[in-house]
C-alpha cells in the first residue's frame, strides 16, 4: 500500500517522514515528485500523472534504481529543509535541502509501506487523489506557522505557492490582487479548507508532540509503534517578525481554521509566544 502524506508548509511534515521512517516496513520519502516535472494542459491530468509516478517510484525502489528525492544530500535522515544559519542579507534562514537522486539498496526487493510527502500538490489535488490513495494531512496553529513563514527563504515566505496556484484555480483566484500578507492569510486557510472534508485523516502538529508520534502513526493504523520522545522547539524571533506578529494579532485570532484551531487556542499561544521574547 501507499500512503500519500500533506500538511501546510512547516507544520511538521518533515518529521512526520522521520517518525515513520523508524517504523518497521516504513519508508517514507521526502518530496520525490518535482511538481514543475508535471506536463500541464495534457489529456493526462496531473493527479493521474502523480499515479504513475508512485508506480515508477516503487519499480525503482524494488529494482534499486536511483529516485529523486527533495533532499538528496540528507537523504531519509532529513530533519529539516531549511538550515538555521541566517542570511545577512535577507535575514532569513536558508533553503538547506538540494533536490537530488538518490539509491536506497537498503530496501532492494522489499515490501514495505511506502508513504510519499508532498505539500501544495498533493494539497492542490487532494479530491482527486484521494480517489486513488489513503491520504494523511498534517496542520499546525497558524501563529507558528506563520513565524517560520516569516523567517525562512522559501515562496511561501513572499506569500507565493507555486505548485499550489499551478493546480488549483481556486487558490490562484483567491490569491490575485492581495498583498504579501494577506496572501499568506489566505494560503493558511486554502490549506485547511482543503483538509476540512478528512477531518478524520487530519493530525495536529501539537497532538504528535504531546503523543511522542502516537497521533500520527494511529493514522497509519500502526499498532506496534516504535517512538522515541519529542518536544517542542522554542524559537526566539527578532524585533522586526515580533512586531509583525503584534500588528498582526486580531488577524490572525480572527483567521477560519475550519475547526481545527479554537480562537482561544491561537490567542494563547500568540501571547506564549509574546511573553517569552
Amino acid at each position: 500500500m501507499t500512503f500519500l502524506l500533506t500538511g501546510v508548509p512547516r507544520a511538521g511534515t518533515t518529521l512526520c517522514c522521520n517518525i515513520l521512517n523508524n517504523q518497521k516496513v516504513f519508508l517514507a520519502l521526502h518530496e520525490p515528485i518535482n511538481p514543475s516535472k508535471l506536463i500541464p494542459d495534457t489529456r493526462t491530468p496531473a493527479y493521474l500523472q502523480i499515479k504513475d509516478k508512485v508506480l515508477e517510484i516503487k519499480k525503482s525502489i524494488s529494482l534499486g534504481l536511483p529516485i529523486e528525492l527533495g533532499d538528496a544530500k540528507q537523504g531519509l535522515a532529513v530533519n529539516n529543509p531549511v538550515g538555521l544559519n541566517v542570511d545577512a542579507a535577507t535575514g532569513k534562514r536558508k533553503l538547506q535541502a538540494v533536490r537530488g537522486s538518490v539509491l536506497l539498496k537498503q530496501y532492494i526487493g522489499k515490501n514495505v509501506q511506502l508513504v510519499i510527502k508532498q505539500n501544495a500538490l498533493f494539497t492542490a489535488l487532494l479530491t482527486e487523489l484521494r480517489r486513488e490513495f489513503p491520504i494523511v494531512c498534517v496542520v499546525r496553529n497558524p501563529v507558528d506557522v506563520l513565524l517560520s513563514w516569516w523567517t525562512i527563504s522559501l515562496p511561501v515566505s513572499r506569500g507565493r505557492l507555486p505548485a499550489g496556484e499551478q493546480n488549483s484555480a481556486l487558490l490562484a483566484s483567491r490569491l490575485r490582487g492581495l498583498d504579501e500578507l494577506n496572501r499568506q492569510f489566505t494560503i493558511y486557510e486554502w490549506f485547511c479548507e482543503s483538509y476540512e472534508p478528512y477531518r478524520q485523516n487530519t493530525v495536529r502538529y501539537e497532538d504528535i508532540i504531546i503523543t511522542n508520534g502516537q497521533a500520527l502513526v494511529e493514522k497509519f493504523n500502526i499498532t506496534s509503534p516504535s517512538l522515541s520522545e519529542l518536544a517542542y522547539q522554542e524559537r526566539h524571533f527578532p524585533e522586526d517578525v515580533l512586531h509583525k506578529l503584534r500588528a498582526a494579532q486580531n488577524h490572525i485570532t480572527s483567521m477560519n481554521t475550519f475547526g481545527f484551531y479554537t480562537k482561544q487556542e491561537i490567542t494563547d499561544r500568540l501571547q506564549q509566544v509574546l511573553s517569552q521574547q
